[in-house]
């Protein structure tokens, strides 16, 4: 599990109200539909990201983004950012776990990572997640 993850881009922004970082409130999955509620300490704001069509998520602790990208290049994250990523052992991982995966849905999934301070997220979906502001 050497392989370091590669970024297609930051391409979903979410608008900053706060300098405050985000930390992982809550999370609901049910009816094909997963939901991760963020908030922040000082101001308490609140977004959600919303996945309607997702394959697995998973969480980990931020000290294995170490293990992905290694200590020279750590500093190049940007946290409290939503990342759609090429690959990574996760996904490499799920993909050769199922013959037909790719094929399944006529739709090409795709990897997003979100890096907190406290965690690191990765969800497998073929929707952009929606973002909600509260």
């Amino acid at each position: 599990m050497n392989e370091k993850l590669k970024f297609i881009n930051t391409h979903i922004s979410i608008e900053r109200k706060s300098e405050s970082s985000y930390f992982l409130e809550n999370i609901d999955f049910n009816a094909g539909k997963l939901t991760f509620t963020f908030n922040t300490v000082e101001d308490n704001q609140t977004i959600k990201l919303i996945f309607s069509d997702y394959y697995s998520f998973r969480i980990m602790e931020e000290s294995l983004l170490l293990n992905y990208f290694g200590l020279e290049n750590i500093s190049k994250i940007e946290f409290d950012c939503i990342y759609q990523v090429e690959s990574s052992p996760y996904m490499n991982e799920l993909v050769n776990s199922s013959e037909n995966f790719a094929t399944q849905s006529n739709k090409i999934p795709k990897l997003y990572g979100i890096y907190l301070f406290d965690d690191c997220i990765e969800v497998i979906s073929t929707n952009d997640p929606r973002i909600e502001y509260c």
